[in-house]
């Protein structure tokens, strides 16, 4: 029996089995097509990251943004600005004496009294009033002359020579709390004394006060307490 030669059998199976294709390689690619497929994905990327976020900014716009919040204060209310303390008149208490035939009243100290001496005004001076204190009847003692006269209080002064140009016997005139009088101080008695003239038509008005003690100037608080008389003197027309 004759067997088969073992070239036969070979091309047989060569014949058979035919030899397999070649695999193709798709991602062999040239070098500038991956530089092209690689620049393609990082801007697929990129335009996807800002199309998120336009999306979500015009989510957060669709909704009204919240108006800021300030801190709030209280209203401060300016406190009433304080009225000034009310002057207290040291003469609220005081008695007063009122003469409707002359016309003029003024207040005096609870302290003192008064005594009218002579109800007549003439010509010629003469003590109308006298106020002095209520227990002894002490000084100081003040006097109200009234003189019927043409003169004025300056040349009642010279014609009277209350104050004599031979040596210096009165202060400097002033003008006391009653307008256009005149005050001067005479200090070459044995009590100093105080004087103020001032007029009401042809009344002349003479106030003079004395000291407590010879030989000596008027205290300051019987000074003090003299012009307070003076400055509630008033005219009734």
């Amino acid at each position: 029996m004759n067997q088969p030669s073992t070239s036969s059998f070979s091309n047989q199976i060569s014949e058979s089995n035919p030899e397999p294709m070649p695999v193709k390689k798709f991602f062999n690619l040239s070098p500038l097509l991956s530089v092209i497929f690689l620049l393609l994905i990082i801007a697929s990327v990129l335009v996807g990251f800002f199309l998120g976020k336009s999306s979500s900014q015009k989510k957060v716009s669709s909704f009204p943004s919240p108006s800021p919040t300030y801190p709030t204060f209280p209203t401060l209310i300016p406190s009433p600005s304080k009225a000034p303390a009310r002057e207290i008149d040291p003469t609220a208490n005081w008695k007063t004496y009122t003469n409707s035939e002359y016309k003029f009243t003024f207040k005096y100290p609870q302290g003192l009294s008064f005594q009218i001496l002579d109800e007549k005004v003439t010509d010629k001076p003469k003590v109308f009033l006298r106020l002095y204190q209520q227990e002894n009847q002490s000084y100081p003692i003040i006097d109200l002359i009234l003189t019927k006269t043409d003169l004025t209080p300056e040349q009642w002064i010279k014609e009277n020579d209350y104050c004599p140009s031979s040596f210096n016997s009165c202060t400097t005139p002033v003008e006391s709390p009653i307008p256009k009088s005149i005050q001067f101080e005479e200090t070459n008695r044995h009590y100093a004394g105080l004087t103020t003239l001032f007029k009401n038509k042809e009344i002349l008005f003479e106030f003079g006060i004395e000291a407590t003690e010879p030989n000596n100037p008027i205290e300051t608080s019987v000074r003090n307490t003299y012009n307070l008389i003076l400055s509630t003197f008033k005219f009734l027309d």
